[in-house]
């Protein structure tokens, strides 16, 4: 769950995103839900990835909205996004 709603768009931005390197058409998929289903069929690990930077970018947004030092919490937000392009495009590779 997302507690920041001004991240929801980019979230499912972010969705929709793996759906299109994972093979799919984010366009048949209406919801937030459908494009996590499609993800989780294809492979569990990225879906759990997702839902770690998701969780990250909402903790991270509201270090940034109380003018909190940022600390670590920069460095992990972008190894996990990392992570997660990585396991995609080879996931993607691998399909080709």
């Amino acid at each position: 769950m997302i507690v920041a709603k001004e991240l929801i768009p980019l979230c499912h931005y972010i969705r929709e995103t793996i759906v299109h390197a994972l093979g799919g058409e984010p366009n048949d998929f209406d919801s937030d839900n459908d494009l996590e289903n499609y993800i989780e069929n294809i492979d569990i690990n990225i879906l759990n990835q997702l839902h770690d930077l998701i969780v990250m970018l909402d903790y991270f947004y509201a270090l940034v909205l109380a003018n909190q030092p940022l600390g670590s919490e920069a460095r992990e937000l972008l190894d996990t996004a990392n992570r997660l392009i990585i396991d995609v495009k080879q996931m993607n590779e691998l399909s080709w």
